[in-house]
């Protein structure tokens, strides 16, 4: 994970908002410190440098979190692939882009396990985990948009009225926004972030961009991004026909915005667009050439670009 949130909430007094407000913070802490992969103590660390084949003992969160892990892999036929992650090290994003902490994996990881290679289950001591033929996991976008939805959800719970959580860009938004039926979304140009590339209002739901233009860095001369073609283990092609250099789509939540958002980024716009049609989804992208299209089902939740607005901003 690794990134910035920001968290509305909608209350009918200000210490409940406040209290809630602390829950987000303190939840948002907790699902960090179980699955980043970069600190070494968190449960998805310790699941990747274990013994593979031995069980390793995760929270409710994570055990959740792998089983979406899975069910995403095979929905999108694989190409969101929790399990690249020696690949994107190879690719050299071995350091955390924010606090610099690094990231080392056993000599047998292999880019190429499968959903096969992860098994989960639930035992009388709670729920434990484990890998095979040298399978890691990394979260990645899955757990960004998964902790919004968790925190969204668990807010509503405890009595909130509406809450916008977006965690990394991955938005989740619930209830009511106040004085509104439905909530604002204004989504960031990838290559220009102070500029508005779309506006966008949802009832409730979930929002997620992916670009190759969100995290780049150097190796040698040459720039590369964090988003890994499953099939070659190397970033993504710009030059293809088919190329895309970002994505946005809305879903029912913030985890499933991410999956398909990631899918159609990998995919490429013909195979990409074809998945989400099957799932009923609606999409923007931005092709390599700085032109962009949405789908006909993206109409329905589009409204007029309005200036740059920090708060309210994917």
């Amino acid at each position: 994970m690794g990134n910035t949130a920001r968290v509305i909430v909608v209350a009918d007094s200000e210490n409940e908002l406040s209290h809630l407000i602390e829950v987000a913070q303190a939840r948002l802490a907790q699902l960090e410190v179980r699955w980043s992969r970069f600190i070494a103590t968190s449960e998805v660390s310790q699941l990747n440098t274990a013994l593979h084949s031995v069980w390793t003992p995760v929270s409710d969160d994570t055990a959740m979190l792998l089983h979406y892990l899975v069910e995403a892999f095979r929905a999108t036929n694989g190409a969101f692939n929790p399990f690249l992650l020696p690949a994107l090290i190879d690719a050299g994003y071995s350091h955390s882009l924010t606090n610099n902490a690094t990231v080392s994996l056993p000599s047998s990881a292999s880019w190429h396990a499968t959903a096969n290679d992860l098994e989960v289950q639930l035992t009388s001591s709670g729920w434990q985990a484990r890998l095979h033929n040298g399978a890691t996991v990394d979260p990645g976008g899955m757990g960004k948009g998964l902790a919004a939805d968790i925190v969204a959800e668990q807010l509503m719970s405890l009595n909130a009225r509406g809450v916008s959580i977006s965690v990394g860009g991955d938005l989740r938004c619930i209830g009511t926004p106040g004085d509104a039926e439905v909530w604002p979304v204004h989504i960031e140009d990838a290559e220009h972030p102070l500029r508005i590339a779309a506006s966008i209002v949802i009832p409730s739901g979930g929002v997620a961009t992916s670009s190759t233009h969100a995290k780049r860095w150097h190796v040698g001369s040459d720039m590369q991004h964090h988003v890994i073609d499953p099939t070659t283990g190397k970033p993504i092609a710009q030059d293809a026909p088919e190329a895309l250099h970002t994505t946005t789509v809305i879903a029912s939540t913030a985890a499933w915005a991410e999956v398909f958002a990631t899918a159609l980024l990998v995919s490429g716009e013909k195979i990409g667009t074809e998945l989400l049609a099957f799932f009923h989804l609606a999409s923007r992208v931005v092709r390599t050439d700085g032109s962009s299209v949405e789908t006909a089902s993206w109409a329905q939740y589009a409204t007029t670009p309005i200036p740059y607005q920090e708060n309210e901003t994917i």
